[in-house]
Formats: C-alpha cells, sequence, structure tokens
C-alpha cells in the first residue's frame, strides 16, 4: 500500500517535521485501515547515528541525543524499529532477499535538508575516517537512552516522595 502525501507545511515550519508527522499520520491510518497494532520501521543504524549528531548540533540533551527509540505506542500502535542496531547494507540484503517492495524519497539526497546534508557531507567523509563512527555514535544514543530513563525513574520516585495525592508535601 502506498500513500502520497498532501498539502504543505505551515509557513515557518520545517518541512522535515511537517512530511515526518505526515507520514506517520498516513502510516497510522493505514494500519488502523488493516486492523494492525504493530508498524515495523526500517529505521538502521545510520539512521540513528544521524539523528544522535543532528541532536548533539542542536544542542539537545540526553533525551534529545536518545535519538529514535526501539519501540514506541502511539495512536494505538506500536512503532517498532528491529533494525536499528543493523548497518543499512543489512536492511537492503534483506529486502533483496525477500524481494520487498519500498520506496526511496528522493529528499533523501536532496542537500536542502539538513540530513540529507549530514549523510552525503559528514557521515561519507567520517566514516571514511573513522570506520566504526556510526555505530559509535548509534552506541551512545543508546547511553543517552539508559541516562533518560534513569532521570526518568528518579524524576518519578522524587515526585512520588513530595507528593500527598494531587497535593506538594511541603
Amino acid at each position: 500500500l502506498q500513500q502520497r502525501l498532501s498539502g504543505r507545511p505551515a509557513r515557518g515550519e520545517s518541512i522535515e517535521a511537517w512530511a515526518r508527522a505526515e507520514r506517520y499520520r498516513a502510516l497510522a491510518s493505514l494500519a488502523h485501515e488493516a486492523g494492525a497494532s504493530l508498524v515495523l520501521l526500517a529505521h538502521h543504524r545510520g539512521d540513528q547515528a544521524e539523528t544522535f549528531l543532528l541532536q548533539a548540533l542542536r544542542g539537545a540533551g540526553p533525551a534529545g541525543l536518545a535519538a529514535m527509540p526501539r519501540a514506541a505506542q502511539r495512536a494505538g500502535i506500536v512503532w517498532a524499529r528491529p533494525w536499528l542496531a543493523q548497518p543499512r547494507a543489512a536492511v537492503q540484503a534483506y529486502v533483496r532477499r525477500h524481494r520487498l517492495g519500498h520506496v526511496d524519497d528522493p529528499s533523501n539526497d536532496d542537500p536542502r535538508f539538513a540530513r540529507s546534508r549530514l549523510r552525503h557531507a559528514v557521515m561519507t567523509p567520517l566514516a571514511a575516517s573513522f570506520p566504526d563512527a556510526e555505530a559509535a555514535l548509534a552506541a551512545a544514543a543508546s547511553h543517552a537512552a539508559h541516562a533518560q530513563q534513569v532521570l526518568d525513574e528518579v524524576g518519578e520516585g522524587d515526585a512520588t516522595a513530595a507528593t500527598e495525592g494531587d497535593a506538594l508535601a511541603i
């Protein structure tokens, strides 16, 4: 199944953010129509490394640096990324082996977009100089996710200890 996005971003809204939100909306609609409660996304280790680096360049803290979660639940759907620890080549090999149809978004190669510029102008030469860069950046995202999880757990514990019902215990 394929669905084309219609519309355009609001004035001042990033086209990348708009397109991402619209893709997820379209996928959620297709999943609901099909009665599916699980959507598998093909994000891979390279995507995770790029997301980590983009977030770092934006000055993100642990939540942003955690990049993409392995799984999340939204709109009654579990969104899972089973390939997140695998290189892009593993996903491509799987697609070829099982003759799966897929869509390559031409914006992935458009230098007007930050992720595309990062992928081609930064990640490619970085990998040439540091062959393990992709894995190291993805591992850093995983460390940030664990740090954020600990911060959330500590914060929940502190909030429980500092409240009585709906009121702050002072």
